[in-house]
């Protein structure tokens, strides 16, 4: 998986995601792609505030285990938040 980030004057964060048949597989794979972005999202939403995230899903993701999409998902997370709080242009 691919993150980009932005900064937003929003104050909380926004989520996108792209989950194409070609890289994740039938509608049975998408969709569980798609509801593990979007709860790691909300329970890393706190400290992603203030950012617009477009999680961006390719070829393989669909044989990984809902673990190891996680546990790469916090750690796209976690980077992100990094950056947030050492970068005194963004913040």
């Amino acid at each position: 998986m691919t993150v980009l980030a932005l900064p937003n004057s929003l104050g909380y964060a926004r989520l996108g995601t792209t989950v194409s048949i070609r890289n994740a597989g039938g509608a049975v794979h998408r969709n569980r792609i798609k509801r593990l972005i979007r709860e790691s999202f909300r329970q890393h939403q706190e400290m992603l505030a203030g950012w617009d995230l477009v999680v961006l899903v390719r070829p393989g993701v669909a044989a990984r285990s809902n673990q190891q999409l996680f546990s790469a998902l916090e750690s796209h997370w976690r980077t992100i938040a990094q950056h947030a709080h050492t970068d005194p242009v963004n913040h």
